[in-house]
């Protein structure tokens, strides 16, 4: 495979333009290429050729490989809704899927592709006694060669009249086992042998080469991935939906039940940053009256909050932003600033009403003498996020959706600044000649405030050198805290949910695989802070039945005592001590940028002409790392025993 196939893809993709890594997997009858681009370069358009030098190849494969495909890989297009199907025995439970099921979650709105680990297809099994095949003089070939023959739908013309024309339709096809064993397989001696003379047929399912459990009980995996585009939430909600509806009509025994969605941490996520969005405003309305003092005051100004940011959705609408971690994020940032503008026309209109002036004559001058001052403070915080959201880069593909969403608020800020507040000025703001309790109080106290920071500004003039030299001292002090910091991509996250990845040397039978993948998954479900376990073999069908891989559901933070990073750090040691197994623990996150190394942390890449010397450096490496602290689930993808 890797001479006669992977080399000859490898070799037509390379010379297109804008590559940025090329691999390739091999394996027994099969042969994966995986181009990655810059992200200047247009998906659509390298896709395409990508396509037109893959068919350019065609003729270079050899005649009995399969035509090859060419699919889009989309991050945000993987499986992220696992769902174990169990009841049935094996022939039923795939025919049921393969019928109904999954042509049913296919047509749902969004769905891209629906993968069913541990499916085996139905097919007839024919077996062959060789002491009757003989008897009557014929061979396995002569078997094969019926089959091919008899078992064949031909077009049967047409049966042509003088108003009407039919189709006529040869019904070839074995459709029983009662067919298959009624086939001629040949006439010895003037009398037909048909199959069950030298044999039977038998209903059955392919040769098992994966498998699939939930809860250490045999079941069948049902893996949706979303369209590219499509919205996540939208997509597992309706998948669930649909799922409830088949439920009615499921057959006694079968049932169903969810083992990995990931729209439920997004759903949770994005309903905390709309909470801390509510509460950053309520914060902000009560600092404002605190300081302003008056209910009328602080209504015009915070009018604002929701008028800007109701009408950032629309500039999100333009440039096709949906409400994510990102665009929510962008809109609490924008809470706190969204309200400076209002704030600063609102003390200028505020200033020529206790000169004497009227509301409409106030409104009107204040706002004309601080519109300037109010753009050019605008533009210049509006200047450092539309940058951001411009930078190269993964950094600039997660922030452009921020930076565009807080730049939009906040100009949109100063057009309601300049507008709705003075107009709401001129309507009902008004200077109270006499003040409560509570008024005066919070003025002493801004006075004494005030007193105070009068003071300490005072004495930091008269002491220029020791003012700098402290604020030098604090710098330099601040800087050497920077290596104790320490710097990630994203922070951990607690999703309840993780992932396991298994690898046992290549060449293990598919039953000495299965019974290690039991052996972890008791070791698993055996943790008290575990909800359920979903486990597959060769998930992605590549015949590596010695890979398998594990979705786990734990409870919610407040229904356990251990966090999820205890519970990861304590079955690494637990799944350490199974033999011939490497397991590695995947937590999952929604800014995880997979490369070469898949979900690791870190990964190098080791290039050289020999297989063999790549082989001695990745182990050499990998032996110094485990010697280091902190590193943990060390692999390398070479398997240098295929």
């Amino acid at each position: 495979m890797e001479s006669d196939v992977t080399d000859v893809i490898e070799s037509a993709v390379n010379t297109i333009e804008g590559i940025e890594e090329l691999t390739s997997y091999s394996g027994q009858g099969v042969s994966w290429v995986t181009v990655t681009f810059t992200l200047e370069r247009d998906i659509d358009i390298a896709a395409q050729d990508v396509r037109d030098k893959v068919s350019g190849a065609v003729g270079e494969l050899p005649l009995d490989a399969e035509p090859p495909i060419v699919q889009k890989f989309d991050a945000n297009s993987q499986p992220m809704l696992w769902m174990a199907l169990a009841g049935l025995d094996a022939r039923e439970l795939s025919d049921y899927a393969d019928q109904v099921v999954k042509p049913r979650l296919q047509s749902v709105p969004g769905v891209g592709n629906v993968l069913v680990p541990g499916f085996r297809e139905p097919m007839m099994r024919i077996w062959i006694n060789r002491d009757k095949l003989a008897a009557h003089r014929l061979t396995v070939n002569d078997v094969i060669a019926a089959l091919g023959r008899e078992n064949l739908e031909l077009p049967g013309g047409y049966i042509e009249g003088p108003k009407i024309e039919l189709a006529v339709r040869n019904l070839g096809l074995f459709e029983t086992v009662e067919d298959f064993d009624q086939m001629i397989v040949a006439t010895v001696d003037g009398r037909p042998i048909r199959l069950d003379d030298v044999g039977f047929t038998q209903l059955g399912v392919g040769d098992e080469r994966g498998m699939a459990r939930y809860n250490l009980t045999p079941t069948l995996g049902l893996g949706i991935a979303p369209r590219s585009g499509a919205n996540l939430v939208d997509v597992n909600s309706a998948v669930r939906e649909r799922m409830e509806e088949l439920k009615q009509d499921f057959p006694p025994g079968l049932f169903y039940d969810v083992a990995f969605d990931g729209a439920e941490y997004v759903e949770k996520s994005i309903e905390n940053v709309q909470v801390d969005i509510v509460y950053g405003a309520i914060l902000a309305i009560l600092v404002v009256f605190a300081f302003l003092r008056s209910w009328r005051s602080t209504f015009i100004v915070s009018l604002a909050i929701p008028t800007s940011l109701i009408a950032t959705f629309g500039f999100m609408r333009i440039f096709g932003f949906s409400l994510n971690n990102l665009t929510t994020l962008a809109l609490a940032l924008s809470v706190g600033v969204v309200i400076d503008d209002a704030i600063v026309v609102l003390e200028n209109i505020f200033r020529h009403l206790e000169e004497g002036e009227d509301s409409f004559t106030a409104a009107l001058k204040g706002t004309r003498e601080i519109a300037l001052a109010a753009m050019a403070a605008t533009f210049s915080i509006a200047a450092v996020f539309i940058p951001v959201a411009y930078m190269k880069g993964m950094i600039g593909q997660f922030l452009f959706e921020c930076g565009i969403s807080v730049a939009a608020a906040i100009l949109i800020s100063l057009f309601v600044a300049l507008t709705l507040t003075p107009m709401l000025c001129s309507r009902i703001l008004s200077i109270t000649p006499k003040h409560g309790r509570f008024y005066d109080m919070l003025e002493n106290g801004f006075t004494n405030l005030e007193s105070a920071y009068s003071r300490a500004l005072d004495w930091a003039l008269r002491h220029k050198i020791v003012t700098l030299a402290a604020a030098t001292g604090i710098f330099i002090a601040s800087l050497g805290l920077v290596p104790f910091i320490g710097g990630e991509f994203a922070p951990a996250e607690d999703m309840s949910a993780f992932m396991i990845r298994t690898e046992a040397p290549v060449g293990i039978s598919l039953e000495a695989m299965d019974l290690k993948m039991q052996e972890v998954e008791r070791v698993i479900l055996e943790q008290p802070e575990i909800r359920s376990g979903f486990a597959a073999l060769d998930i992605e069908e590549r015949g590596q039945i010695n890979s398998g891989i594990m979705f786990m559901r734990m409870y919610k933070p407040d229904q356990r005592e251990a966090t999820q990073a205890e519970v990861v750090q304590r079955l690494r040691r637990e799944l350490a001590k199974i033999e011939g197994l490497q397991s590695s623990v995947i937590e999952f996150s929604f800014y995880n940028v997979a490369g070469e190394g898949g979900e690791k942390a870190l990964d190098y890449s080791i290039r050289g002409p020999r297989l063999s010397e790549l082989d001695r450096i990745g182990q050499r490496v990998m032996e110094r790392l485990s010697a280091e602290p902190g590193f943990v689930d060390l692999d390398t993808n070479l398997d240098h025993e295929q």
